[in-house]
């Protein structure tokens, strides 16, 4: 009881899992994995089949329940805001090799392979030592020798998204 207290599911203990909503279904999952007392457990893609809503709550109440009972957790995600959100250390993999093993603000900020730059987040590449994340860009009117201009343009809710194109270069970005 104490537990099924601590993860939100206290007057739940008698339903079936079937009368149970997704995130609470989450949450069977995780106290049944936590009655044990473990001092390691091992998530594998927790949040997938959650809206954005849930996922966020999960993510939210799985950081409080890791933190109360001192836990050292093992998340596997292909997720990066799921990684970047919960993560003390972040482990990318590709083809069962490690690839990076650093915070995520290491990763994201100085990638050590083009691999990391390419699979987290999206990046322009100036040429092969350096690159500009979109978020550091900024449009404005200014004269120069070699002009952009937009080729391309996505809302995507909380930013615009532009494509430009250098003027006499085929190189897009």
């Amino acid at each position: 009881m104490e537990i099924l207290k601590i993860v939100g599911l206290e007057g739940y203990e008698f339903r079936k899992i079937h009368e149970l909503s997704g995130g609470q279904r989450q949450r069977v999952a995780l106290a049944r994995s936590l009655v044990i007392s473990p001092r390691l457990i091992l998530l594998d893609e927790p949040f997938s089949n959650l809206d954005k809503n849930l996922r966020i709550t999960m993510r939210n109440e799985i950081k409080k329940l890791v933190k109360y009972f001192k836990m050292t957790t093992i998340l596997v995600t292909h997720d990066q805001e799921d990684a970047f959100t919960m993560a003390d250390k972040v482990i990318l993999m590709n083809d069962g090799q490690i690839i990076q093993n650093s915070t995520a603000t290491e990763l994201y900020n100085s990638p050590n392979s083009e691999f990391s730059l390419s699979f987290i987040g999206n990046s322009n590449k100036i040429d092969d030592d350096n690159f500009i994340r979109p978020e550091k860009i900024k449009i404005v009117e200014y004269e120069t020798e070699n002009p952009a201009e937009i080729f391309a343009k996505q809302f995507r809710g909380a930013f615009i998204e532009y494509q430009l194109k250098l003027k006499g270069n085929n190189e897009k970005f």
